[in-house]
């Protein structure tokens, strides 16, 4: 469904900058100093620094969702049949949209990613969208800069409620160890050769 929204969005040419991207992490940095341990500013900085070393240019862009949970999906029996929650959905990197939704559908409670589900995902988002090799090569930075843009967020939440928000609180130390563990593993997508051309058809049709 994901690399169906993906492809869909090839074709629609409204343009929208990330809202929750680089330059907004910064702007959550600065208003969450006074609030987080010694420990916590260090997690962060280093890996803002890290992730501002990195180029995205030339990897493949179009129509994000930005926040495709599993809360977000609706779903008939097994199979999905819609999505919801276009809140964050903008212009940006296709394959960070993947890490978003690995993120959340492939997380195990103790912070890791579960390996069968992650590779049932991939899989068969690489059945319709094959994956290129300069996504492989970007693919566990940006594993990593999609669990602290939603560490940062939750944590924003936590410490500045908007008043009268119907934003539900949730725990901001599961990306936390999310992100601590995607600094120690590497997950390796599919090549592109496991595409489907099947699959691939019928998404483009």
């Amino acid at each position: 469904m994901l690399a169906r929204l993906h492809i869909a969005g090839q074709g629609f040419n409204m343009y929208r900058k990330n809202p929750r991207g680089p330059h907004w992490w910064a702007c959550a940095v600065e208003k969450l100093r006074p609030h987080l341990s010694a420990r916590d500013k260090q997690v962060i900085e280093d890996e803002m620094r890290i992730q501002k070393q990195i180029s995205h240019a030339g990897l493949p862009r179009g129509v994000i969702h930005g926040d495709l949970f599993v809360d977000n999906a609706l779903f008939e029996g097994s199979m999905i049949s819609g999505i919801i929650d276009f809140y964050f959905a903008c212009h940006d990197v296709l394959i960070f949209d993947v890490a978003v939704t690995v993120n959340d559908w492939c997380r195990s409670g103790d912070g890791s990613i579960n390996e069968s589900r992650f590779h049932s995902l991939s899989q068969a988002y690489n059945s319709v969208r094959p994956i290129n090799d300069q996504e492989q090569r970007a693919w566990n930075l940006l594993l990593r800069a999609a669990a602290l843009r939603f560490w940062l967020s939750r944590l924003l939440d936590i410490f500045f409620p908007r008043p009268g928000a119907l934003t539900q609180q949730h725990d901001p130390n599961e990306f936390l160890r999310l992100l601590l563990w995607h600094r120690d593993h590497q997950l390796n997508l599919p090549s592109p050769a496991f595409s489907d051309p099947i699959n691939t058809s019928k998404s483009q049709a």
